[in-house]
Parts: structure tokens; sequence; C-alpha cells
């Protein structure tokens, strides 16, 4: 409510500053509501999904961990390709096979670290590469439906990746997870999640 008034009040001559949640008040009150609104019923439970989780916020790590203990679906990323140790190449293939037989045989899978946060660019954009990579090779090996992925910049790596320029918003889970098609790839959806935000029921199937 303190939102709206806010947007009620605002004037031209204002400088305005917020988050996602006054920017749809301030649409709301210019006569522009929220199109197609929240989407409450999740994402199909048959859908053929693949999840990227690369994010240091911690409950979202909290959540990979209770997933991993209930499901099979979690495919933590290899030690040797973490701390990018001799070898590792192999360990690729052999991370890739994974997640393509996680996804064959319970629909759903879970790229993620298990290794503790290092605060270095140089470890996140290598984690973010390795996702890159990860995802392409797993679209050649089996179909994915439902892509869903944590992270502003984890999505841009994945996205440029795969070369996926244009998506068209359906509609949100919550405020700002956002799930969109992509353009030209029939069949294929993509769920997008700021990476401090805890993944919504909805979205979250484990």
């Amino acid at each position: 409510r303190d939102l709206d008034i806010w947007a009620e009040i605002a004037s031209p001559e204002w400088l305005l500053a917020g988050a996602a949640g006054f920017f749809e008040a301030l649409l709301s009150h210019h006569g522009m509501p929220l199109v197609n609104g929240n989407n409450t019923s999740g994402l199909p439970e048959d859908a053929r999904t693949l999840y990227l989780c690369g994010s240091t916020f911690q409950g979202s790590r909290d959540q990979v961990a209770e997933a991993f203990y209930s499901s099979p679906s979690v495919c933590f990323m290899p030690e040797d390709i973490f701390w990018k140790r001799r070898g590792y190449e192999n360990e690729i293939q052999a991370w890739i096979h994974k997640v393509v037989s996680t996804i064959e045989h319970y629909n759903k899978a879970i790229l993620a670290v298990r290794e503790p946060v290092i605060p270095e660019p140089g470890k996140s954009n290598w984690i973010k590469h390795n996702f890159a990579v990860i995802v392409k090779e797993v679209f050649k090996h089996t179909r994915i439906e439902e892509l869903v992925i944590e992270g502003g910049s984890t999505a841009s790596a994945v996205l440029n990746n795969m070369g996926f320029t244009r998506l068209v918003p359906m509609h949100q889970f919550q405020q700002g997870v956002i799930r969109m098609s992509v353009e030209n790839i029939a069949g294929l959806n993509l769920t997008l999640k700021p990476g401090s935000y805890i993944w919504p029921e909805t979205v979250w199937k484990f």
C-alpha cells in the first residue's frame, strides 16, 4: 500500500528511485496494469527441466543442499573442474553424461556448485563458463522443455553461448521470477530468477 501511495503523489519534478515493486505501482497508477499476472500453478510437473544454480546466496545454496538429500536430480560440478585440476577435461564429459542421464530418468536435473564460496571474479567466471558449456552440450544430447536459471550473469553467459537473443515474456511466478518462451525454439521455455531470491515453490519442484 505504501508503494501505491508514493506512486499516486509522485510528480514529474521528482527523481524517483525504487525496486521492481515501486515500478509496478507506477505503471499501474498510469493505466498500465500487470499483464497476465502471476502464475500460481507453477512449472508443469512432467516437463523435462534443467535448473542452473550458481548463486553464492546462502538461501539458494541451502535449497540445493536440501534437494540433494531428497532427490536424485542434483548434479554438482565435479571438484576437479571447480579447482581446475589436471585432467579436468575428462570430468566435463562425465558431468555431461550424468546430467543427460538424470534428465532422461527423472525429468529434472540441477546443475549446482557444492564447493565453498570463493569471492574472486576469476572463480565466478570459471563457474559461469562451465555452466554455459555444459548446457549447450546437454541440449545436443537430450530434449529440454524448461530451462531455469538463477542469476543474471549466469543467464547472460548461457544465453549468449546458446545463441538465444529473443525472449517473449509469458508470466511471472513471483516478482522478479519471470517465465518466457524462446523465440524460434519450439517447445522451450526459460525462467529467470535473481541470484539473491529464494526459489518459489511454484518453480522449485523438490
